[in-house]
């Protein structure tokens, strides 16, 4: 008898047992969820701060203007730095004011701490007085010294009125007026007027 008197307590405090789980359950989710997301403080935002779009903005030496780039989009991050993610434009002007060089690439970033402009993709640049073509897949503008330039490994091919030049690694002032490649190869030029 003993032993069937405690087999009924257990069973009836097991009955308890889950009749204040299945009563308790549902308002411990809900106490739960209702719970504030509590944010971290360390949480850094590396995203940017600024949306500009169809920007136009003027370099100028001397109340002169000397470059304009244009973009349809830029973002300002944290640290200064300025990413264009779509094409960008620049045009170089001459003392007198006339557009004689442009550059064109599929996108751009702006390094602040070194004030240099990284331009990507399809990257163009022509010298309308001269007739000359830059092709290649990175340049690297500085303001300061007023070049652009690559990495030495970089390749490059510039097309002249007379012919083509391919190498790795190239640089010139910004006006493209004269330019070095390094490690030519696969070059042609047509050369006129030989002496004897």
């Amino acid at each position: 008898m003993k032993y069937e008197v405690r087999e009924l307590r257990n069973y009836r405090m097991g009955r308890v047992v889950i009749r204040y789980f299945v009563l308790l359950f549902p308002f411990s989710l809900l106490l739960v969820s209702c719970e504030e997301e509590k944010v971290s403080a360390n949480v850094s935002y590396n995203g940017p701060v600024a949306e500009i779009r169809d920007i136009r903005l003027a370099f100028s030496d001397s109340a002169r203007k000397v470059v304009v780039m244009k973009s349809p989009l830029q973002y300002e991050l944290i640290t200064g730095d300025r990413v264009y993610p779509q094409q960008v434009d620049l045009s170089f002007y001459d003392r007198t004011g006339a557009e004689t060089t442009t550059l064109r690439s599929d996108s751009a970033r702006y390094l602040r701490s070194q004030n240099l402009y990284r331009v990507m993709g399809h990257v163009r640049v022509v010298n309308k007085v001269q007739k000359y073509t830059l092709d290649t897949n990175e340049l690297i503008w500085n303001p300061d010294t007023r070049q652009i330039y690559t990495k030495p490994d970089q390749p490059v091919e510039i097309q002249l009125p007379n012919g083509r030049f391919k190498g790795r690694g190239f640089a010139a002032p910004q006006d493209f007026s004269r330019y070095s490649i390094g490690r030519l190869r696969d070059s042609e030029i047509q050369v006129q007027d030989l002496p004897n």
